[in-house]
């Protein structure tokens, strides 16, 4: 007798205990490994199954007692499954022999079918307990009580989903299509294009300073970025040989001139003398003629300013020794108020492009405080870039009266015509489909 009843406090304790635990569970998964391990401290001996109903409202296998996850092609699984579907109907327990997988012909199991009743009827799934041993009455009231219990908790956790299911769908596929047409209109709304492209500040209409004449440089007078005025020596030529050929010319002179002299005090007396004085006046004219020449050569050996600004010149230790050819670029004089700014638009990043485009122009060495240009002058054809690339060259005034240092170098932001954000985020892949299927 004492036996008898420690055996049914220990049940009803454990009755508890299952229902304190299904009763905190936070997730479905976490009440569903309950309900198949955790109820072996009630019924022992038994494997424990439970099942749900699909969206076809069929029975499927969910967690058995002692497996993470129930294969789905398994022959056990499918050998429950048929079990189910031939009890998925019952919503009362009950109990039944089934005749097991392995021996068919020989042994029974004794099947206890709890199915979950959570809303008028409705069950979503239920357990199956099997053992080899018969099911007594006392177990039996306890799995319908415990099965009530794992009702309970199942509508509170998961019950609500069950009943809002076809709305949720309802409310899924409208957000759905409200998330497309929201995508879809974002596509639409109007935006300026724009590209990158690296940019220098250069000089704006800048005096070209060549080589007068054929030579060698023989000094550069003023250094790279200095501010020069008009008529100031920029360069000079090597003056040795032009210098010679000065002083040859000035004696051949003095030589013609007493040459002609004496030939015209000869003339009273000998007329032979006299005949030649043309021909002497003509050598006469000839070697002033060169004289002035030479003389030319000097001053012009000797390149001075001919309009104020600051001399553009990378190193001018390169030119100095240097023969050059006449019409050879040297140095440039620039006004520093009169920079622009040139850039190299890449074939792959080319837009289209009117003069006036609006340029923002971020400088390397201050990134933070961005100037604005103006656009007027853009190439039709590429050109080759010092990178081998091919690119459009750009010229772009600044709106500002003090323009940036002529030779810092910045980022430009090109801003062309308006467009809809769709083609601006999709213009690279829709040109590269192009130019894939040809068409």
């Amino acid at each position: 007798m004492t036996e008898l009843l420690e055996h049914r406090l220990a049940a009803a304790a454990a009755l508890l205990e299952l229902e304190l635990q299904s009763r905190r569970a936070a997730t479905l998964e976490e009440l569903e490994f309950i309900m198949v391990n955790r109820t072996l401290t009630l019924v022992s001996g038994a494997t424990i199954l439970f099942w749900l109903r699909d969206k076809e409202n069929n029975p499927r296998l969910e967690r058995v007692s002692g497996v993470t996850t129930p294969h789905s092609q398994a022959e056990f699984t499918l050998w429950a499954t048929q079990i189910l579907l031939n009890l998925a109907a019952s919503k009362q327990a009950l109990t039944l022999h089934i005749r097991q997988l392995e021996e068919p012909d020989d042994s029974l199991l004794h099947a206890l079918w709890c199915p979950l009743s959570v809303d008028k009827g409705f069950f979503p799934g239920g357990l199956l307990l099997l053992r080899k041993t018969p099911w007594s009455s006392g177990e039996i009231a306890l799995m319908e009580r415990l099965s009530e219990t794992f009702a309970h908790a199942w509508r509170a956790l998961g019950c609500g989903k069950q009943k809002r299911w076809f709305g949720a769908r309802l409310v899924g596929k409208i957000s759905f299509v409200l998330w497309i047409f929201f995508f879809i209109s974002l596509g639409f709304i109007p935006i300026n294009q724009s590209v990158l492209s690296p940019a220098t500040v250069v000089a704006g209409d800048p005096w070209l300073v060549t080589a007068p004449m054929n030579g060698v440089i023989e000094k550069i007078l003023v250094p790279p970025n200095a501010q020069v005025t008009v008529n100031q020596e920029l360069f000079q030529m090597e003056q040795a040989a032009i210098r010679n050929r000065h002083e040859v010319a000035q004696q051949s002179l003095k030589v013609a001139q007493a040459e002609l002299h004496k030939s015209q005090q000869q003339a009273f007396a000998d007329s032979t003398a006299k005949a030649s004085l043309g021909m002497l006046a003509a050598q006469i004219e000839e070697r002033q003629k060169e004289v002035v020449y030479t003389e030319a050569l000097l001053t012009r050996s000797v390149v001075r300013a001919q309009q104020a600004g600051i001399v553009i010149l990378n190193d001018p230790e390169q030119w100095q020794g240097r023969p050059v050819q006449v019409g050879e670029r040297i140095l440039m004089i620039a006004n520093p108020a009169l920079a622009e700014l040139d850039l190299q638009l890449s074939v792959q990043d080319a837009i289209v492009l009117e003069p006036g485009s609006r340029i923002v122009v971020f400088l390397n060495i201050d990134p933070l405080h961005p100037l604005t240009a103006q656009l007027y002058h853009a190439a039709y054809e590429a050109t080759p870039t010092p990178e081998g690339t091919l690119a459009y060259r750009l010229r772009a005034r600044f709106d500002t009266k003090s323009p940036p240092r002529i030779g810092l170098k910045a980022t430009a932001k090109i801003i062309g015509q308006p467009t809809t954000l769709f083609y601006y985020l999709f213009r690279r892949p829709l040109t590269a489909v192009r130019q894939w299927i040809g068409w």
